[in-house]
């Protein structure tokens, strides 16, 4: 049974600020802005295998897709491993948090079974094994989201730099966060790495139930508790399914959305410093020209791309991917914009509908090429 909270909660994960304009990922796409976007699987073929698990990326190859997206954490040891959690009890036979986890603990965990008995033995991967598994699988992309560590961040940026630029496959590799100074950090030490900015929807409906005045604003969003939201509007519920978030009750629904922001955000965050981050970003173009340090991506939600965007990112030399359009009208919605990139769910369906259309518009743009030539344009 797949995990119930999922997509979903990043719809409000609160990101952060990031900069520049320039780099060799954003020059590219510069120089090819009307080329097909590229087809990056979410967490590998993730609706038919268990998230982030070989299994996973063998599905992404099965469904055609250009490349992958995956999450990295590191353990209370110092090694990189893939998880989008920093929780495993939802997603292994295990419990507790990846950072007060040694690599062994966390290998003697079974990744497979909770999603179905044809997975199980499946293990968590190192971020080594995943680079020597994406060179079997040769993907073109490869998307890493740098989680938010807890406690000092300068091992992690270190230790995911090396093995960046160690695996022979930084010309493919992409580093997105939703913390800015992770990738200030990671382009200090690292600046040819390619990264990428991760951004909020637009949420500007949540502003009329006044959200600052319910929740305890000042504590940690990491310690809330269903409790702690009982205070919530019904009418909140509406909302937030609108969004595609889970849940019956006020409680349950924003339960689903301060978790995601609580994985999205540094250590420590309140619903104050998230509140200002997505204010930050409710124009995207003036808060990407705002920004103090180079970034080569905007990965925003495909709630917020526009041609518009897009066009105005590559006139900054910033490429732009959009993570998580997953029916088929914003798919569609997607493909029509010509972002560089498509982080999807479904990347089976995304591949169907990028074919079509491009097919067609080939044959019409043959079709216009003889009229001219014979003058009937």
């Amino acid at each position: 049974m797949k995990k119930w909270y999922g997509t979903a909660l990043f719809l409000f994960l609160l990101p952060a600020a990031l900069a520049g304009n320039q780099g060799a990922a954003a020059e590219e796409a510069a120089e090819n802005p009307a080329g097909l976007p590229v087809i990056i699987a979410h967490e590998g073929g993730s609706q038919r295998a268990p998230e982030n698990t070989e299994a996973a990326f063998r599905e992404a190859v099965r469904t055609g897709a250009d490349g992958v997206e995956t999450d990295i954490r590191m353990t209370k040891d110092g090694q990189l491993v893939l998880s989008h959690d920093d929780q495993v009890d939802q997603t292994s036979s295990g419990a507790g948090s990846i950072s007060d986890l040694t690599l062994e603990e966390l290998k003697s965990f079974d990744y497979g079974a909770w999603y179905g008995p044809e997975f199980a033995g499946e293990t968590i991967l190192t971020l080594e094994e995943f680079f020597t598994l994406a060179k079997e699988l040769d993907f073109q992309v490869i998307n890493l989201e740098m989680k938010p560590q807890p406690g000092t961040s300068d091992e992690y940026v270190r230790e995911f730099a090396e093995e960046v630029l160690s695996s022979g496959l930084a010309d493919r590799i992409q580093v997105s966060s939703f913390d800015p100074e992770l990738l200030r950090a990671l382009k200090e030490q690292a600046p040819d790495i390619r990264t990428a900015i991760l951004t909020l929807p637009d949420l500007s409906a949540l502003a009329i139930f006044n959200l600052s005045e319910l929740l305890p604003k000042d504590k940690p969003l990491a310690e809330y508790t269903i409790e702690d939201l009982e205070n919530l509007p019904r009418a909140l519920t509406l909302v937030l399914k609108g969004f595609g978030v889970k849940g019956d009750t006020p409680a349950e629904t924003a339960f689903t959305v301060i978790r995601g922001i609580a994985a999205a955000t540094p250590e420590g965050a309140t619903w104050n410093d998230a509140q200002k981050l997505l204010f930050s970003q409710s124009d995207l173009i003036s808060y990407m020209q705002g920004l103090d340090f180079d970034v080569d991506y905007l990965n925003c939600h495909h709630g917020t791309l526009t041609p518009e965007l897009v066009e105005e990112m590559r006139t900054l030399g910033i490429g732009v991917n959009v993570w998580t359009p997953n029916s088929r009208s914003a798919l569609e919605k997607a493909i029509g914009a010509a972002p560089d990139g498509i982080i999807t769910d479904k990347p089976e369906l995304a591949m169907e509908l990028l074919a079509g259309p491009a097919e067609e518009d080939a044959a019409e743009a043959v079709t216009e090429g003889v009229e001219a030539a014979l003058g009937f344009s």
